[in-house]
């Protein structure tokens, strides 16, 4: 597989980067390969022989993972576009999407030099929570656009029905129940109607130094419940205790 899609960059390099001529040496590294037909294979991309990575590749494992990969070029685009600066920049850029066949979607995005901390040092911990949570106060207010009259017994019934699809991520469903089962009831209550990450836990938060980085936007909607990633945070910082 690494050989046919680099030979597949190569062909189609200056849609990725204009300003590159097409590198004689392309070098693929296997990041992760999860569990579950919707997991979707992780590359890092090195080229002319450079020691650091540019570029960030993403393939669909299965058929079932297909739409995910354009899910994800298109919520990052989305979101490039329509965000402040400050907020955008903290996600990678979608750089290019295509089909290798009819089976294999492809997208290519900015390399980001943040690393998943280790959970088990608590300094570096807290302070990954903290800017976090300042981030995701930023990130709902850019998107804050209307209220709604919150119903707990349609958000449950929205989260089972999701959760019960057929071929649906398993690990994701555990959080969404976890959601439900810790919601507090606050029927009426007018909550503004922002942005969701979808899967903001500690997997998906990068950290570099003094800045976060924010990846896999695959569940990214744009309206959305208020809490819905505070509660993911919520539920990964529990996991570590």
């Amino acid at each position: 597989m690494v050989g046919i899609v680099e030979e597949y960059l190569k062909k189609n390099w200056r849609k990725i980067d204009l300003d590159s001529k097409i590198p004689e040496q392309l070098h693929l590294m296997k990041l992760s390969g999860q569990k579950g037909s919707l997991a979707l294979l992780n590359f890092v991309l090195f080229i002319n022989n450079e020691k650091n990575p540019r570029y960030f590749v993403k393939l669909n494992r299965s058929y079932k993972g297909y739409s995910r990969i354009e899910d994800e070029y298109n919520n990052l685009s989305h979101i490039n576009k329509t965000l402040p600066n400050q907020i955008s920049a903290s996600s990678p850029t979608p750089l290019f999407f295509g089909n290798i066949d009819n089976f294999t979607s492809i997208i290519v995005e900015s390399f980001l030099s943040g690393r998943k901390i280790n959970l088990n040092n608590l300094s570096e911990l807290k302070k990954l929570y903290h800017k976090s949570l300042d981030w995701l106060k930023e990130f709902f207010i850019a998107t804050n656009k209307k209220s709604i009259k919150f119903n707990t017994t349609e958000f449950k019934k929205e989260i089972k029905q999701i959760v019960s699809i057929k071929g649906f991520d398993k690990d994701l469903g555990k959080k969404l129940e976890a959601i439900c089962n810790s919601r507090i009831t606050i029927d009426n209550t007018d909550l503004p109607v922002c942005s969701s990450q979808g899967d903001f836990d500690f997997d998906n938060i990068l950290f570099d130094k003094e800045k976060i980085y924010i990846v896999d936007w695959e569940d990214y909607s744009e309206e959305n419940h208020p809490f819905l990633d505070l509660e993911f945070l919520k539920i990964g910082r529990a996991s570590c205790r």
